[in-house]
């Protein structure tokens, strides 16, 4: 198995902060607190170096889909992670949150309770890409990596109740050459 897929394989779901329910040997996050809450949990791996493809299915949400995305190891868990300056990701396909800021660039709530994603974390070119696979989309998100330093963690965050998301196994198999066949000239190594 490659470097990437050994890795994916051991990811799971670990420290968490807030109202969640972690289930099936950590692979399932689900928010189980009052009705609208915050609850953050990260995956036990951290990333410095190589293209990690971390799949997911939103098992269920009530109006924006959980948050995707990472911060960095350091951070330590709190309430409100979706605000610290490391975290990077997305609240939906078209809102990313930029170093802790959510930027509001579409209205397109595409993500719906049964679909798959994948979350691309490529630390070697300081990105994130966010690719659903329903409608083979792809969103690209640049990682100041002054702000957000390595090791990245995966953070997943939840704001209603019964939200959940699952990980799964295997590799979409994104490589360096697919990533470079997706991205503007100015992104491309």
């Amino acid at each position: 198995a490659s470097q990437e897929s050994s890795t994916f394989d051991q990811e799971a779901f670990g420290e968490f902060y807030g109202a969640i329910t972690l289930s099936e040997h950590n692979h399932i996050a689900a928010y189980s607190g009052p009705w609208i809450g915050d609850a953050s949990v990260c995956g036990k791996n951290s990333y410095s170096s190589g293209v990690h493809h971390l799949r997911f299915r939103i098992m269920d949400k009530f109006y924006n889909a959980p948050f995707l995305g990472i911060s960095t190891a350091a951070q330590l868990m709190t309430e409100h992670m979706i605000a610290c300056p490391s975290t990077n990701g997305w609240s939906n396909f078209d809102f990313p949150v930029v170093n802790g800021k959510e930027e509001f660039v579409g209205k397109d709530r595409i993500l719906r309770p049964g679909d798959a994603v994948t979350l691309t974390l490529d630390c070697d070119r300081r990105q994130l890409l966010l690719r659903h696979l329903r409608t083979n989309r792809l969103s690209h998100l640049p990682i100041d990596v002054r702000i957000c330093p390595f090791p990245w963690k995966l953070l997943i965050v939840f704001r209603r109740r019964d939200d959940s998301i699952r990980l799964l196994g295997g590799s979409v198999g994104l490589t360096t050459t697919d990533l470079d066949g997706k991205l503007p000239d100015p992104l491309k190594t």
